[in-house]
Parts: structure tokens; C-alpha cells; sequence
């Protein structure tokens, strides 16, 4: 991990050298609805995300 600053009331910003459009990746953690149990559920794909691309379900 890597740590930010920015003045207070502000979004800190991160610079990096990588493209977006070459990699992406998306990620959601699903748990039970009795909170026993959680799972971080990922996706990699080459290229971008569109709206017609996003992972659902």
C-alpha cells in the first residue's frame, strides 16, 4: 500500500505510468446475508470497460 496526502478537504490524487486501456480489472466483496462469511470476487480483462462490458452477477 501506498500512502496519500492532500490538504484537508481534499481528494488525494495518485499518478501512475500505467494505461487503463491496456488492463483493467473490477472487484466486489459478496458476503452472507448473516455475516458469517465474505469473499473479495475479481475480474481481469484486457482493454477497457464499457456499460455493455461491466461484470454483473
Amino acid at each position: 500500500m501506498r500512502g496519500t496526502w492532500a490538504p484537508k478537504g481534499h481528494t488525494p490524487v495518485l499518478r501512475h505510468r500505467f494505461s487503463w486501456t491496456r488492463l483493467s480489472m473490477s472487484g466486489a466483496l459478496a458476503y452472507r446475508p448473516d455475516a458469517s462469511a465474505a469473499a473479495l470476487i475479481f475480474q481481469i480483462k484486457e482493454g477497457s470497460y464499457n456499460t455493455w462490458r461491466v461484470p454483473v452477477g
